[in-house]
């Protein structure tokens, strides 16, 4: 029984990682980000928590196209993720998302799903290295 109950905390710390982030992300990086504050959650926790997240559809598993698997939190259909070159940091884009999803619409066309990823460099990098890195 105690297992439970550790598992359900530790559950929550990694639920509670990713509301706090608040953007895409990859395993390895939630996983430093839990790690700053509780060094008592593994890197396989944590995985094996996001692939419970995944089959219950708590988050989104995406291939970005040169092939890194991130993790968002949306009920959306259509997203636009930004990815920093720099640093490795992702944005969700909801605008070109909604310009992306209504363009289709427009050429009569119902979107399934759409998904851009844009790679580009944060803006308020310094000396060739961004400022804001999660890694």
């Amino acid at each position: 029984m105690a297992v439970k109950v550790n598992l359900s905390k530790r559950k929550k710390v990694v639920l509670d990682a990713i509301e706090a982030m608040g953007e895409p992300f990859t395993a390895l990086q939630l996983w430093r980000y839990i790690s700053k504050s509780d060094a008592g959650v593994s890197r396989a926790t944590v995985y094996r928590i996001l692939q419970g997240l995944r089959e219950d559809g708590t988050i989104k598993d995406i291939v970005l196209s040169h092939g890194l698997h991130i993790s968002i939190r949306t009920e959306e259909e259509a997203y636009c993720i930004m990815e920093c070159v720099d640093c490795g940091r992702f944005q969700m884009c909801p605008d070109l998302a909604a310009t992306m999803t209504a363009s289709s619409q427009n050429l009569s066309m119902i979107p399934g799903q759409i998904a851009i990823h844009i790679r580009a460099r944060c803006r308020d990098r310094q000396q060739g290295v961004c400022q804001r890195a999660i890694l």
